[in-house]
């Protein structure tokens, strides 16, 4: 009888913990699911922001002119856009050599929506050169020859 009775204790222990395995089992699928839920929606709204930028991007539009003078050089943006540009950088290329020049802004240029700033080089440029502005967000426009 006490064999009866211990088996019929271990059954309901068993039962016991076989439930307690089940509830646990569902606890992780659902932490797991709620996990997996977090990490796609910071993925969605990361996305999001980098389609933003890349919107903003595409509607860069800057006109780029070049005045050679004797001991200096004006650099005219004209903003053709609707939104505000910063130039953080100007590129100076030697069109014979291909000698690559990098200039960084110290502080950005800031050209608002269809209006033009001046950028003064304190050094004569050849015609040889062709310059370009690079803006915040990488889009790098060319001087038109």
């Amino acid at each position: 009888m006490k064999i009866i009775q211990n088996l019929f204790l271990s059954r309901k222990a068993t039962a016991v913990i076989a439930s307690l395995f089940l509830i646990t089992v569902f606890i992780f699928i659902a932490v797991c699911f709620s996990l997996v839920m977090l990490e796609y929606t910071r993925y969605v709204s990361t996305l999001e922001a980098l389609h933003k930028i890349n919107l903003r991007k595409a509607r860069e539009d800057i006109l780029v002119k070049v005045a050679r003078l004797q001991n200096m050089t004006e650099i005219t943006l004209i903003n053709r856009s609707s939104i505000t540009i910063y130039i953080v950088a100007i590129f100076i290329v030697n069109t014979t050599n291909g000698f690559l020049e990098y200039l960084k802004l110290d502080d950005p240029v800031v050209v608002p929506p269809i209006q033009e700033e001046k950028i003064n080089l304190f050094r004569s440029v050849s015609t040889e050169v062709q310059l370009g502005v690079l803006t915040d967000l990488g889009n790098v426009f060319w001087e038109k020859i």
